[in-house]
């Protein structure tokens, strides 16, 4: 197997890993925060929905740049979205 086909394997792996794990403690996420448990089931779902629509736009855009590039962006996107809603 090619190493570009596995990688894109192992990556949507990952993604529906990180999806479907957080069903196993959907109800310890309600009372965490304070919120009803189809409360909590949205929040998955808008999470998936933002990945099914947002995975797309980036691959589009990021064709446009190099890999380096790309990978630095994204990595400085995720710091400063956990910094700001940690």
């Amino acid at each position: 197997m090619k190493k570009t086909i596995f990688s894109l394997a192992l990556g949507t792996f990952g993604l529906g890993m990180a999806e479907f794990g957080i069903m196993g403690v959907l109800t310890e996420l309600a009372h965490d925060t304070g919120i009803s448990i189809p409360s909590a089931g949205n929040m998955i779902s808008f999470y998936a929905f933002g990945v099914v629509i947002g995975a797309p736009i980036v691959a589009l855009f990021s064709s446009k740049f190099s890999l380096k590039t790309t990978l630095l962006f994204l990595v400085a996107m995720c710091v400063v979205g956990n910094a700001l809603f940690t």
